[in-house]
């Protein structure tokens, strides 16, 4: 048993041993916990040095009798966190309470601290609170005198999560848990991973050969996962999770659990899924559409529709989910990275007119996305930073320059136009009847009766990507699509009311 466990053990023990000397005892005890709090919290680099001080504060908030105690207790024991001096502060008004590391809500002050405007006010600060089952108000950690007149403490796992405070398995092992939406969101992805048949050139799973279970450049996450997991099997092999911050890790990963993140790694990630050979399970809102194959944040759920479900994904990746969770998910019709991808081939493969703004000649083109699109700008960006790397291109288009404009501003700047299925179809009409002679137009929809002209319509279903032209008004502008496009998709006949 090591020292740290050892001090918890103590610390759990510490009651008050007269009535005489309770009120003595219980400020000891409060200082012995904060200090052991302080000592078991990775605080992260960035945490210690967005605070312009040279110590490390810890403060109060109206509530001189604690601040008494922590002051001549934790004074005395010259406590150190972050290899920076403690200090400790009592504050009056909340704005002040924005200079702290660490803060300690009393009962008293937890009634007159403004809990709604938390998020702006000590968002940055690890928040301590008195008294038991009070860390759903938003705190991290509650310390109360149990029946026995012994300390313990909870922990409140949703709020760790949002934050970036990595508490330590010492910490978690002995305190209490509040209820919390990770921990059932844990489970649901073992049932998940369990009802997922891998592709037949995985090795089966083994004690020999633990599950992987791995969270992307979520520290905080990773410890929470590796408690509630437990001794836990899935595909009846034991677990073994661990922390990714790249894409060079994950493909060590037999499952990557994938948070609330936005970077440019993770696209790049979803974009070369079917190399990764992972099962990516998403925990925010958006990340079926970006491109994980399960998602337990959808955007749009019921009681009986819990999760997502990417299937193009799985058919890259050559996983198979059970029919049964099929009628429990929300299924995905959008996928980025193979609309991206799609997006990309249309580009590259068709040649412009010869007389018009663009030809094959010129390097740079010009792509200009509805303003939802945003995201479609991102996994277009990195797509084609692929394509580039791996010399797949077929024209002699070497960079694609995107820039997002208004409705108005596209006539005349944009060479190639890609419209949405949130764009009104009026809207379509307009724009595809304004000066685009010169100007490629896709459009992307879930429906296949759109009358708006299009050179390229691009159908989205959770299956599948299919891919529609129209010859007559490609020819009539003078573009013409490459043999692999011709191949790729299907010719329409152009109606007489277009």
């Amino acid at each position: 048993m090591t020292s740290v466990r050892l001090l918890f053990i103590g610390l759990l023990c510490f009651c008050a041993s007269s009535k005489a000397q309770n009120e003595l005892d219980v400020g000891l005890g409060k200082s012995l916990f904060i200090r052991q709090f302080l000592a078991e919290i990775d605080w992260r680099i960035e945490t210690t040095q967005q605070k312009q001080f040279n110590e490390f504060r810890l403060c109060t908030f109206r509530d001189s009798v604690n601040y008494h105690y922590f002051s001549k207790h934790l004074n005395k024991l010259r406590v150190e966190v972050q290899g920076k001096a403690l200090r400790i502060s009592n504050f009056t008004q909340e704005r002040q309470l924005s200079r702290c590391h660490a803060i300690f809500l009393s009962d008293d002050s937890q009634k007159v601290f403004n809990w709604e405007n938390a998020e702006s006010t000590v968002a940055k600060a690890l928040i301590i609170v008195e008294g038991q089952n009070q860390v759903g108000k938003g705190a991290h950690i509650g310390l109360f005198l149990n029946q026995q007149q012994t300390f313990n403490y909870e922990l409140n796992p949703d709020r760790f999560i949002q934050s970036i405070f990595v508490p330590s398995p010492a910490l978690l092992q002995y305190a209490q848990l509040s209820k919390s939406k990770i921990a059932a969101k844990i489970e649901l992805l073992r049932q998940l991973v369990n009802f997922t048949e891998w592709p037949e050139s995985a090795l089966p799973f083994s004690a020999e050969k633990p599950f992987v279970l791995c969270t992307f450049k979520q520290p905080v996450l990773n410890e929470f996962l590796g408690h509630f997991i437990g001794n836990k099997t899935i595909q009846g092999g034991s677990v073994k999770n661990q922390a990714v911050d790249n894409i060079d890790e994950i493909k060590g990963c037999d499952t990557v659990f994938i948070g609330n993140d936005y970077s440019q790694t993770l696209i790049k990630a979803l974009i070369n899924r079917a190399e990764m050979k992972a099962l990516l399970v998403g925990n925010a809102p958006q990340l079926g559409e970006k491109g994980v194959h399960y998602n337990l944040e959808p955007t749009q759920s019921t009681s009986s529709q819990r999760f997502e479900i990417n299937l193009m994904a799985f058919a890259q990746t050559g996983h198979t989910p059970r029919f049964e969770l099929l009628n429990s998910a929300v299924l995905i019709e959008k996928d980025y990275p193979e609309l991206a991808k799609t997006l990309n081939q249309i580009i590259q493969q068709t040649r412009w007119p010869k007389k018009g703004k663009v030809s094959e000649e010129q390097a740079k083109i010009t792509v200009c996305l509805s303003q939802q699109d945003e995201l479609l700008q991102s996994f277009l960006q990195k797509s084609t930073e692929n394509a580039l790397l791996e010399k797949t291109l077929k024209t002699k288009i070497k960079k694609i320059n995107f820039s997002q404009l208004s409705m108005k501003q596209r006539n005349g700047q944009c060479d190639v136009v890609v419209l949405n299925a949130l764009t009104k179809e009026s809207s379509l009409q307009n724009m595809a009847l304004e000066n685009v002679k010169d100007k490629l137009l896709v459009v992307s929809s879930y429906e296949k009766n759109i009358k708006a002209p299009f050179h390229y319509r691009v159908f989205l279903s959770p299956r599948k990507i299919e891919l529609e032209f129209d010859l007559d008004f490609l020819n009539a502008s003078g573009f013409l699509p490459s043999e692999t496009l011709l191949q790729l998709g299907k010719a329409i006949q152009r109606r007489g009311d277009d």
